[in-house]
């Protein structure tokens, strides 16, 4: 459970900005914040699955279709070799009081997927990088990250998230 508490989606938004603003550090002119409606698939159902086995467990899967909702985004690119980590989001939301909400997680050599939530909202982060070759090892990565973030209402059970 979240620690971190705005008593409106708005000001969870405006809260998230100076959090990710922070972890930045000289970087954060650089990102591009805006107010979009989108759509946002959630990640929320919880259906009762089966192995090949027969066995049954409970798996968390996507909802059956995207909410449209009013988010805050910001996208950030970078060239350097000294960009920001994107391991500092993770780290300024946490000790914020946002939780990781480890169904959104997913790494890999070239990225990461992850996401934090206070009570108000969802921040969904997905940043991609040169993961180099594995195959050459001679291959040299090319420096910089691509971030996208993504902070939505957090939708009530089996209910759509309001824009407030």
């Amino acid at each position: 459970m979240p620690r971190a508490t705005y008593h409106s989606v708005a000001a969870a938004r405006q809260a998230l900005e100076r959090i990710v603003r922070g972890a930045l550090g000289s970087f954060a002119d650089s990102a591009r914040w805006s107010d979009i409606d989108t759509s946002f698939l959630f990640r929320d159902r919880v259906v009762l699955a089966h192995s090949i086995k027969g066995d049954a467990f409970w798996s968390v899967e996507d909802r059956r279709a995207p909410i449209p909702v009013l988010a805050r985004r910001m996208t950030l690119v970078t060239a350097s070799e000294t960009g920001p980590s994107v391991e500092s989001i993770r780290d300024a939301l946490g000790a914020a009081g946002w939780a990781e909400d480890y169904t959104y997680s997913a790494d890999g050599p070239g990225g990461t997927v992850f996401a934090y939530v206070c009570r108000e909202a969802l921040c969904w982060v997905q940043a991609s990088w040169d993961g180099g070759d594995d195959s050459d090892s001679t291959y040299v990565p090319a420096p910089g990250v691509s971030v996208y973030l993504v902070c939505v209402p957090r939708a009530p059970a089996g209910r759509s998230p309001t824009h407030k």
